[in-house]
């Protein structure tokens, strides 16, 4: 898996403090790591790292290779992720040399937010439907909840809030491989994730204290909405990815003459 995040990172793909250099049967490689995803199940990290030049490399490290300690922790959403301190030599050929190792990374982390955001679409999903299923069995002065109009008000604004995720990370989807993939997954981030907000929120809100109860799945989604806002970059963050990325040119408009 990859290890890219560090410690005083933040969401900056470009900060990378870790460093590779030439030594004594290999590579000498030293840094540290930070919530690497996935790693508690994996054989091996992938780890970016600086050269001496200053070029961005990329390093295949064994977890269980001397000089690489790894601390297992849980996040709020239940993923398991470590924290990894490396000072270990790697041999020669764990150094993976890539045409472009910055355009590789942009890529690797432009999916894995977009996989992250398709995650999140699904708890959405379950979170509208508990929520639609509970206002019409939960019963206030005689009736159903769902028969208030306040409330199938709000249902109508989650719905909204759905299809427009949906829309943007099918979007984003389509985009794969074309120029213009990064700003899908930044409108797929931002606009995901504010629909996120809305739906987690209104689903605790509208079930009221069970909502919160580790027994209904209402509260494990809310935390996994909740982790997906910083997962890979914050909102901030992909605001002014957007921002920074240029469009490509929109193919022209041929004309149709009678």
């Amino acid at each position: 898996v990859l290890a890219h995040a560090e410690p005083s990172s933040g969401h900056r793909r470009d900060h990378v403090e870790t460093s590779l250099v030439q030594a004594a049967g290999g590579w000498r490689l030293r840094g540290r790591k930070a919530a690497v995803e996935g790693a508690a199940l994996a054989d091996h990290l992938l780890v970016t790292a600086r050269e001496a030049d200053g070029s961005l490399a990329l390093a295949l490290v064994p977890l269980d290779q001397a000089g690489v300690e790894a601390r297992r922790f849980t996040a709020l959403d239940g993923r398991l992720l470590l924290d990894v301190s490396l000072e270990a030599v790697v041999p020669p050929d764990h150094r993976i040399a890539l045409p472009d190792a910055e355009a590789a990374l942009d890529a690797a982390l432009d999916r894995g937010a977009l996989l992250a955001m398709a995650e999140a679409v699904g708890s959405m999903r379950v979170l509208l439907a508990d929520t639609l299923a509970y206002l019409k069995t939960r019963r206030q002065f005689g009736q159903p909840i769902g028969r208030f109009q306040a409330l199938q008000h709000r249902a109508v604004d989650l719905t909204i809030a759905l299809e427009e995720a949906e829309a943007v990370v099918d979007a984003a989807c389509d985009a794969d491989g074309t120029a213009d993939f990064g700003r899908a997954v930044a409108v797929a981030k931002v606009v995901g994730c504010r629909s996120a907000r809305l739906i987690a929120r209104e689903a605790v809100q509208m079930h009221g204290g069970i909502g919160i109860t580790e027994e209904l799945r209402v509260s494990h989604h809310f935390r996994s909405l909740t982790a997906a806002e910083s997962r890979y970059g914050d909102d901030d963050t992909y605001r002014a990815r957007f921002a920074a990325l240029t469009p490509s040119d929109p193919a022209p408009v041929k004309e149709h003459r009678p």
